[in-house]
Parts: structure tokens; sequence; C-alpha cells
């Protein structure tokens, strides 16, 4: 385990926006049309040497996707396969629910990222594997009892075969199912999190239909909201500068709080993931966290964290740029 001073460096190293290496780094995105809002191409204006290919199905599921390799993506015409196939660094994978023609269901869609990891794995067996919690419809959240977050709380159950929803219990189960099958390093993309922090204080509606009465994208601003996310989540890219070519009509108001909520949001994800001692040694620190990744945890983690006091959230900073530290380079918002 590091020192305390070089986690306090690393804290320092954090807050300045220093930078301790660069270098050229690839991620290959699979999803569907929420892939697209989350504008992966983004990353290479804030993170120097980096470069995005996906694979992007309208609609489709991760298990749709898995079940047709020849598929060419829309926009790259590239295959899932072709491109796993290629160097990569990163993979990143947006699973998708759907009700019927299939439903996605937990097993499906655990089986079907565990496939995406074990074939990118042939030929890049040290990439590093994020699972974007995208949002879900404005429509179903909002029209929930308890609100936007009501609907974000809503536990998913212990039935693996159940139509799969957009919650935090949903994905968490997704992340634990797939970690205990994968030899890979898998982290979350906290998306819905951050916005589920957001919505705390203020509507999500500015942010959703990239055309009228669509509630299931987000517009050109909201889209900042996923995009930013996935810099904060991969690189420790914090509070990232608008981007030549995306977010349209994003104004600084807007992207100082979508910014302050990421900044809460992500360290806080890795704290609630590796705050747990299981390896009973009396600490918590990166073998707990690489337990938590193997299923070694028991069965039910906490749905919810609070907000800690400043030196419990700089101790979660330390740990999260701890994790960061050893296994991937921090790269300065350009």
């Amino acid at each position: 385990m590091r020192s305390a001073l070089t986690v306090l460096l690393a804290v320092c190293a954090w807050s300045t926006g220093l930078t301790p290496s660069q270098g050229t780094t690839t991620s290959f995105h699979v999803g569907n049309s929420l892939t697209v809002d989350s504008r992966p191409q983004a990353l290479s204006t804030w993170v120097p040497g980096h470069s995005t290919e996906w694979h992007v199905r309208f609609s489709w599921t991760t298990s749709q996707i898995v079940a047709d390799p020849n598929d060419l993506s829309i926009a790259s015409a590239v295959s899932w396969t072709t491109g796993l196939a290629q160097p990569i660094d990163h993979l990143v994978i947006q699973p998708y629910w759907r009700l019927n023609n299939p439903t996605a269901t937990l097993a499906t869609e655990t089986a079907a990222v565990v496939d995406l990891i074990e074939y990118a794995q042939i030929a890049n067996p040290n990439v590093e594997v994020y699972l974007l919690w995208s949002w879900p419809w404005l429509n179903i959240a909002e029209d929930d009892p308890g609100g936007w977050n009501g609907y974000w709380d809503s536990p998913y159950g212990s039935d693996p075969n159940a139509a799969m929803i957009m919650t935090r219990d949903f994905y968490e189960q997704l992340h634990a199912g797939v970690a205990a099958q994968t030899t890979a390093d898998v982290w979350p993309v906290p998306v819905a999190e951050v916005m589920a922090y957001m919505r705390q204080s203020a509507s999500l509606d500015p942010y959703y239909g990239n055309q009228p009465g669509d509630p299931i994208h987000l517009n050109s601003v909201g889209e900042y909201i996923p995009s930013a996310t996935l810099a904060a989540s991969m690189f420790g890219a914090y509070d990232v500068p608008q981007a030549s070519g995306f977010f349209t009509g994003l104004q600084e108001s807007d992207r100082a709080i979508i910014a302050d909520a990421i900044q809460t949001v992500v360290p806080l994800e890795y704290w609630r993931f590796g705050d747990q001692d299981v390896d009973n040694d009396g600490d918590t620190d990166i073998t707990d966290l690489l337990a938590l990744q193997r299923g070694e945890f028991p069965a039910v983690l906490p749905a919810a964290v609070a907000i800690p006091e400043p030196g419990a959230l700089t101790l979660a900073l330390g740990l999260m740029l701890f994790r960061l530290g050893p296994r991937r380079r921090m790269h300065q918002a350009a």
C-alpha cells in the first residue's frame, strides 16, 4: 500500500491538475445510441494521445450485439470482432434495457459483457473494462412515485432472468457478476449516478431531448454529462473544458454544475466499491477493492453513500488516485 505521503501528493496532483505522465491510448466503445450520446470522441480533446473507436447499433442490447459478430457498426462500419482484435487499452460497454424481442435481463447482459471482454483479451490481455451506467428514460423515471431519484433507487431484485431496469441496483449487480467472471479490471462509469446527484437540486429536463418530446436521448448540452464522466472515470481528468465541435449551447454555468457533480460522485463511487475490509487485515486498500471486483464481498452492497466530511472526501480522492497510480496514467485536461 502507498504511504500517506504518496497519497497526499497524489491528491495535490489531482487538485492542481498535474500530470504524472502521458502516452498514446485507444478505447473501443460498444453500445447503441446512448453510446453516441456519450460522445467518446471528445476524449481526444481532453486526453493527449487518446483515440476512440466504436461499434454502435441503435436500440440493440449487448446480447443482441454479441449474437451478430459480423454486424457493421453505424458510422464506423466496423464489426465488434474486428474492433476488439485491434490493439486497445480500454473497453467501454454500455448495456441497454429492452422489454421484448428479446428481453434484456441481468443474466443475458452479464453473459454478453463477459463474452466481449474475453474476446478483447485474446489480442489485449491487459485491457481495462468500463461499464457505462446509462441514464433511465426521463418519462419513466419522473413518473415513478419517488421521482427520478426514486426510480434510480429502485431494487432490481434477486431474479437474474427478470427484465433489466436502468437503476443503480441493476448496474451494481451487473458489475459484480461481470467482475466475478473475468480476470480484467472492471470499473464503473457512473453517468446516471452523476445525474441523480444533479437531480437533488434541479430538474434534469433541460438535458434531455435531442429533438422535441424525446425522453431517451440527451441533447447537445446534456451530452457533456456522460462524456465528461468518461474522462473522469477513465483518466482522472476532472473539470474538463468545452470541447471544440461538441456540446453546442453548453454554457459555463451548466458546465460548472455538471463538473461539480462529477467531481463529487466519481471518487465516491470508487470509495463505495472499495470501502470494505474484505481481506480482514484491519484497513481498506487496493487489495480490498480487487477482492470486491472478484466477487469476494457480502451479498448486498450498500445502496447509497452519504457525502463524507471534507477529511473523508480527501481520503476518498486519495484512494481513487491510488487506484489510478499503479495501473494507468493520469492525463491533464487539455
